[in-house]
């Protein structure tokens, strides 16, 4: 087995529950997904995000797991992936995050140097951004005034070839992204380590529509089935992950 497959096996491990013990004093998962709907909930009364077409919330009765969307009520067990332990719950992609594309700004409010970088696609391919995004030539004039993608956002190849590539990335400050990125922010209540390490779990080369010009189908990728733990455990999960990482690397 290559070191990549060892790894694949531990973030499949990460993701199933499998990878550390479960402990009952952590809680249940459930009360922080409500924290995060009435997160969201917030966001959408301000006008901040926009409200998902196909809101839902999945919880299980008698044994079984069930999404209700609207008035309707559907059976999913048969849909899920595998099992995961009790304290967990199920929430689709588009449930504890936004997922938003980037615009591509005026040459003439770009600068050499500033407080506010503007990414491009390309900037992902630089050693400095490996993880996290830290390098770039472009910054927007001082007086920019439109949208920003704030700090911790998961950006990701949206348009193009790159998109076979499956980087992601994690932005350092408030920064603009190009047209062609794509970018997954989500509450500040689910740990960022963990959900970098799960969203290397999702092949995009799996989710994209078009051949002349593929482009991530965002709305597939939203569909995508999480099992979410309780915050400490997210925790744990990282801090193993990492052990484990550090091993195979050494």
């Amino acid at each position: 087995m290559t070191h990549t497959q060892l790894k694949n096996s531990i973030l499949q491990l990460a993701v199933s529950g499998r990878l550390v013990n479960q402990i009952a004093s952590e809680g249940n998962a459930n009360d922080l997904l409500t924290q995060i709907q009435k997160e969201k909930q917030k966001l959408i009364a301000q006008g901040k995000i926009k409200k998902s077409k196909t809101q839902s919330s999945i919880y299980k009765k008698e044994g079984r797991w069930f999404e209700k969307s609207g008035k309707k009520e559907k059976d999913i067990t048969d849909e899920l992936p595998f099992e995961i332990p009790g304290n967990w719950t199920w929430a689709r992609l588009g449930e504890i995050g936004e997922f938003t594309g980037g615009k591509t700004p005026s040459s003439e409010s770009l600068r050499a140097e500033g407080n506010i970088p503007y990414y491009k696609v390309s900037d992902m391919n630089r050693i400095e951004n490996q993880k996290f995004m830290i390098k770039t030539e472009a910054y927007l004039d001082s007086s920019y005034t439109g949208k920003l993608f704030k700090k911790n956002t998961i950006i990701f190849p949206k348009n193009g070839g790159a998109v076979f590539t499956n980087k992601k990335r994690i932005l350092t400050t408030d920064s603009l992204i190009d047209l062609n990125t794509g970018a997954f922010s989500f509450s500040n209540q689910l740990d960022l380590e963990f959900v970098y390490l799960m969203f290397q779990t999702i092949d995009f080369r799996k989710h994209y529509k078009g051949t002349a010009l593929p482009t991530v189908d965002t709305e597939e990728v939203k569909n995508i089935l999480w099992g979410i733990p309780p915050l400490a455990e997210q925790k744990r999960i990282v801090q193993k992950i990492e052990e484990l990482f550090n091993t195979i690397n050494s």
